[in-house]
């Protein structure tokens, strides 16, 4: 992955920039459009720009417009970490890391830590959009968008009333009492936290291990800010919704410090391979796995708590089996960011993709 280079604001005609945009997009070329955009809001930030960016990685998104990725799956990695136990994950900082280290290390140890991921201006702008959408996340359907620009509520490319859009909208609700914000409900911060990770080179890594450009979906990729409190957190393993089949990958990037003993909310994790999905016993939480049922599937290797710096991703996939940490102590809230990607043509039936 090549270093995050300091994004130095420069003269954009936005207005010309979605012109072009909207030509490459009518001649069908969304990707060049995506790409066009996403360059323009780094060079000069534009919520107008942003908004358009959203639609246009959906429309590119949509089932059918990209190639499906093809051919076996997973693909197979040597070890790359080999002198690693289980008492820790591997990791690597951003500027070393490559698809042997982040592919092999996810097949061989369940997940690996990319060091410095997202640069920490990035990560402060994000934590700024996480802060300025709080007061917006409650908003009922057809409520007048913020003047802030901030939080803009989005429904795809049909985003006509009807039984899909008041599901979501009671999806969102549930997320907000957990602290969430999908990240594409906020246009801004979802420019600056992909441009991000494209400008680290995690995108293209991810494109070489899925053989596709990477999708996100509205209802898989979320802001959080986790509150500070003492209470129990299921084992889980997000194949249990989104199927054991999907091409997929999360990038969970830490946006404040956390893990280890700090009074923060982290992140409790088992730190070796399971190939399974494990049943679910629903006892704190519908797809949550039993302390019993984690500790024979991991033969006995206990959950470790890692420490992230901001900008810190842990890179896994749908059978790691990890849990939020919470504790008695706890007086300080976790900024972070999860963003579930998947292959062209594979993102779990419901989801609505967008392009990465």
């Amino acid at each position: 992955m090549t270093a995050d280079p300091i994004t130095v604001p420069t003269e954009v005609d936005h207005r010309e920039s979605r012109a072009e945009a909207d030509r490459l997009a009518v001649g069908g070329d969304l990707v060049g459009a995506v790409d066009l955009l996403q360059d323009a809001f780094l060079r000069s930030p534009d919520p107008v720009t942003a908004e358009r960016l959203i639609h246009l990685r959906a429309e590119a998104g949509a089932p059918g417009v990209l190639p499906k990725a093809t051919g076996s799956w997973p693909p197979r990695y040597d070890d790359p970490f080999p002198d690693v136990g289980h008492d820790v994950l591997p990791e690597v900082p951003a500027a070393e890391a490559s698809l042997a280290t982040l592919a092999g290390g996810v097949e061989h140890h369940g997940a690996v830590i990319i060091r410095g991921a997202m640069a920490r201006s990035h990560v402060d702008r994000v934590v700024e959009v996480i802060r300025s959408i709080e007061d917006h996340l409650e908003l009922p359907i057809g409520a007048p968008v913020p003047d802030d620009r901030s939080y803009q509520p989005f429904d795809g490319l049909d985003a006509r009333p009807g039984p899909e859009r008041t599901r979501r909208h009671k999806q969102r609700h549930m997320v907000a009492r957990q602290g969430g914000c999908w990240l594409a409900d906020s246009p801004v911060g979802t420019a600056i936290a992909l441009g991000a990770l494209w400008s680290t080179g995690l995108i293209e890594l991810l494109t070489e291990h899925f053989g596709s450009r990477p999708l996100f979906s509205l209802q898989k990729a979320t802001l959080r800010r986790s509150r500070a409190e003492n209470r129990l957190s299921g084992w889980h393993q997000d194949g249990s919704f989104l199927g054991p089949a999907p091409r997929t990958m999360n990038v969970w990037t830490a946006l404040s410090p956390c893990g280890g003993d700090r009074p923060t909310p982290g992140l409790e994790v088992i730190p070796t391979r399971v190939d399974e999905i494990l049943p679910t016993d629903g006892d704190l939480g519908q797809v949550a796995i039993s302390p019993s049922t984690v500790a024979r599937a991991a033969d006995g290797i206990p959950g470790i708590i890692p420490e992230f710096e901001p900008g810190d991703a842990l890179i896994f996939d749908q059978y790691f089996v990890h849990r939020s940490h919470f504790g008695p102590d706890m007086d300080t809230d976790r900024f972070a960011l999860e963003c579930w990607t998947f292959a062209s043509g594979h993102a779990p039936e419901h989801y609505i993709p967008l392009l990465a």
